[in-house]
């Protein structure tokens, strides 16, 4: 089982070697988590 850490086609592209070395290389019982981070979130600012 490979598990993503996004499904955000704009990150996940940035990690396609990763991901398809990983696909390669499971096997049964296998487990991969591929981490793929997010931008951080714009800070909210309060209006008043």
């Amino acid at each position: 089982m490979v598990v993503l850490g996004s499904n955000q086609w704009p990150f996940l592209k940035e990690h396609l070697p990763k991901i398809v070395s990983a696909v390669s290389s499971s096997g049964v019982g296998s487990y991969t988590f591929i981490e793929i981070s997010l931008p951080p979130k714009p800070k909210y600012i309060r209006a008043g």
